[in-house]
């Protein structure tokens, strides 16, 4: 059996799919308030993310890694592990996640790492919760909370 990747360390993320991605430009309130997808969105997420994303999002074209964890780890830890940490603006972020959750491309907890429009790097979240039937999307400061085993990190790729 050929491997998906060869790694040539010790890595507790683990790369299970390049993907390559290529969205066309959509209007947020479309996808995020009107669309299929039921979302809950936690205080901070609407605040700094939300509220912030042009009516407009533009198209994406890239490859990106999705990561699986191995084991529990925080955002330093990962981060380290990950081939290229740079985190995606906001408004990849919102074309990544509509075309991952219409592809049916995501996990049950995916995290991802994106630079507000302050500059500040944050933690973003979006899991299915299945007694409501919504995605749930909470954003949270680096190095609040600790990522469950086979959690979803999905990051540029080299």
């Amino acid at each position: 059996m050929k491997k998906l990747f060869e790694i040539d360390r010790v890595t507790n993320v683990y790369p299970v799919a390049c993907l390559e991605l290529k969205t066309d430009p959509f209007v947020k309130d479309d996808f995020f308030k009107k669309g299929q997808f039921k979302f809950y969105f936690w205080d901070d997420f609407n605040d700094l993310v939300l509220e912030n994303l042009p009516q407009e999002i533009p198209a994406f074209k890239g490859k990106i890694l999705k990561n699986r964890l191995l084991k529990r780890m925080s955002d330093s830890e990962i981060l380290a592990e990950l081939p290229n940490s740079s985190p995606f603006s906001i408004e990849e972020f919102a074309s990544i996640i509509k075309h991952l959750l219409e592809k049916n491309l995501a996990g049950y907890f995916n995290v991802f790492y994106i630079q507000l429009k302050n500059q500040q790097i944050v933690t973003v979240d979006v899991h299915w919760n299945f007694r409501c039937n919504e995605r749930d999307i909470r954003l949270f400061n680096l190095g609040d909370y600790t990522w469950r085993e086979d959690s979803c990190v999905f990051s540029r790729t080299v």
